[in-house]
């Protein structure tokens, strides 16, 4: 599903829930989901829809529209919560929102390096079997040699 898309979808659930009288924490999936959608627009990780009937400037505005969307959805966001919790409650979920970021980017990179350990164990694990399949085949033919 388009990021775009799923970022309205979560803030129109954030905001029925809110006038419905759900406290913020009960909405943490919604404003996840609501959050992911907007980093991938901003990353520009939305699909691109390939078409030869599509102009680069197209391309370019629907990118364009798609992030000060996704930046305006921040802005709403930060307008419940501070009418919510006040900015505290805002600068506190900043700061929530960073530590978890922080947290998916180093076990991703611990995850990279486990994956390049692996890899590294497999060839030369592969590189001894086969200078001993060499070996054996060469002290084979010499064994024939000798008999």
């Amino acid at each position: 599903m388009d990021p775009l898309t799923t970022a309205i979808g979560a803030f129109t659930a954030i905001k029925a829930g809110v006038k419905a009288g759900r406290d913020i924490q009960d909405l943490a999936g919604e404003i996840g989901k609501l959050w992911n959608g907007i980093d991938q627009v901003k990353n520009n990780y939305h699909k691109a829809k390939n078409s030869p009937f599509r102009t680069a400037e197209e391309e370019a505005m629907e990118e364009f529209v798609a992030k000060k969307r996704a930046e305006d959805l921040e802005h709403n966001l930060r307008e419940i919560v501070i009418h919510t919790r006040g900015m505290s409650g805002w600068q506190e979920l900043l700061r929530l929102r960073a530590d978890a970021l922080k947290r998916r980017k180093e076990a991703k990179i611990a995850a990279q390096k486990k994956r390049d350990e692996l890899i590294e164990a497999a060839m030369w694990t592969g590189l001894v079997v086969f200078l001993l399949a060499a070996l054996g085949v060469f002290g084979a033919i010499a064994w024939k040699g000798m008999s």
